[in-house]
């Protein structure tokens, strides 16, 4: 027992390893847009939003303490208790500074007593109004400070203040939850984008297995039609794709084979006659005449074949543009007919013929020439033994619809979904006259190009109707 196994290696440029890397790379910038907000701006977001939260409870504060200079410390206190705010007013007195009310104790000064007022510290600066308000970040006190004067001789100073040591710690708490998070988001990451990226390929993966069994001309292989919705649609065009190639390969071994056999016939009979004219009747001119009539009849039925598959060929093109002229399909028809005359003549054959006198469609001449006679001469190689073929054209409504009928067999449901086909034999031909198996397959694919509406109506031992219609063309 033998054990296979299949290295594979990293593809750097495949699908996988891509989206693999681009969950990834979501996930690393996810993590750094987290620490550039919460850790590194951190600290500006907060003094913005203190310097906010300051400015606005100064303001609120100043408007107390102007309404009652005398009993605002109630509401100072207050304010201090909800907000967790240090408030202390003092008394400016040039470069010194006595508390006057402080929410909690005498902060800059034992017992009210006057001090020297840092002004750099509490960046206090005059200006022309003086009363603008100054915020500072001590990180020697840890302290944040905001300090508004409460008159217009900045003698009184409003001090709001708030220490930043809960807010330290907080950063720090943060920036342990983030290092948790950025690892365990970076395992995540990683893990799930390798999952869903192979999940990605695994269906890529599976119909290109399938696909290279196509290549090798398997034919039989079957997309799985399973994953994500993407993935089915491909298979589905895939199975379908692979339908049509089987029955192209079927309709490519049918036409080998019965090319193969209509060719071997004749080749068959010139070979043996031209043989016996060499060998026996050489001497003999009557023989040796309808012997080489027989060649000649033979060679003109191989000259028809191959005529014929080069025609199909041809309409079969469709790359090449179909070049359409307002055409009389009336006048067509009576010019087919006309090669028709030695049927009539030699064989006794009967054509009724039954044309409007004006039937204009868009068209190719040439091409709807040949459809006609296709169907003409295969309604004489099926039609019954009296030889009456009926032929029509017509205008019905907004259309020009042509007609051939048969007086022959008919033919059943099961043969009528076949008739089209390629060496699709009905039943056997009542007689040879004309055509070589391909005609209506031609037929088909001309009136197809056409975008005619076209079909045939039958019914066993009633015959059948041969029949397409175009768009009236104005003349």
């Amino acid at each position: 027992m033998s054990t296979t196994r299949t290295n594979k290696k990293l593809d750097i440029h495949g699908m996988r390893f891509a989206s693999w890397l681009a969950f990834l790379l979501f996930g690393v910038f996810i993590i750094c847009f987290l620490w550039i907000t919460q850790v590194v701006f951190l600290q500006v977001y907060v003094n913005d939003a203190k310097r906010s939260d300051f400015a606005a409870d100064a303001t609120e504060l100043k408007k107390q303490y102007l309404f009652d200079s005398e009993h605002y410390g109630a509401d100072f206190g207050r304010v201090a208790n909800q907000k967790g705010y240090t408030i202390d007013v003092l008394q400016v007195d040039g470069a010194r500074a006595t508390v006057v009310y402080s929410s909690s104790g005498f902060r800059f000064g034992d017992d009210a007593r006057p001090f020297a007022l840092d002004r750099g510290t509490l960046a206090v600066a005059t200006n022309a109004t003086n009363t603008q308000g100054y915020y500072l970040k001590d990180d020697n006190a840890m302290q944040l400070m905001y300090g508004v004067y409460l008159d217009e001789g900045c003698t009184q100073l409003l001090v709001v203040s708030q220490s930043t040591q809960l807010l330290e710690s907080t950063t720090r708490i943060l920036r342990i939850q983030m290092i948790i998070a950025t690892v365990v988001i970076i395992v995540l990451s990683f893990c799930i984008s390798f999952l869903l990226s192979s999940a990605f390929s695994q269906d890529l993966h599976r119909l290109s297995e399938s696909a290279k069994r196509l290549s090798d001309d398997d034919y039989s292989v079957h997309f799985d039609e399973k994953g994500f919705s993407e993935a089915k649609e491909l298979a589905r065009t895939l199975n379908y794709a692979t339908a049509e190639i089987r029955k192209t390969e079927e309709l490519r071994r049918e036409l080998i084979s019965n090319v193969s056999h209509d060719l071997r016939t004749p080749l068959t009979i010139i070979k043996g006659y031209a043989e016996m004219i060499r060998d026996l009747t050489g001497e003999d001119k009557a023989k040796r005449q309808e012997q080489l009539d027989i060649i000649i009849k033979e060679s003109d039925r191989l000259s028809a074949l191959v005529n014929d598959l080069l025609q199909l060929s041809k309409v079969q093109n469709q790359n090449a543009s179909l070049s359409v002229a307002t055409v009389d399909l009336s006048a067509v028809v009576k010019r087919v007919l006309d090669s028709f005359d030695l049927l009539v003549v030699r064989d006794g054959y009967q054509i009724e013929a039954d044309l409007a006198d004006l039937s204009l469609v868009r068209g190719n001449e040439q091409q709807l020439e040949l459809v006609i006679y296709n169907l003409i001469g295969n309604a004489a190689n099926y039609t019954g033994n009296d030889k009456r073929i009926f032929v029509s054209v017509a205008q019905e409504g907004e259309r020009v619809v042509f007609r051939v009928r048969d007086t022959g067999d008919g033919m059943d449901e099961e043969q009528l979904r076949h008739i089209w086909q390629r060496y699709y034999r009905a039943n056997e031909h009542k007689r040879s006259v004309v055509g070589t198996g391909l005609g209506l397959s031609i037929v088909q694919t001309i009136l197809h190009r056409h975008n005619a509406e076209f079909g045939v109506d039958s019914t066993v031992g009633a015959g059948s109707t041969f029949w397409f219609s175009l768009p009236f063309a104005a003349e």
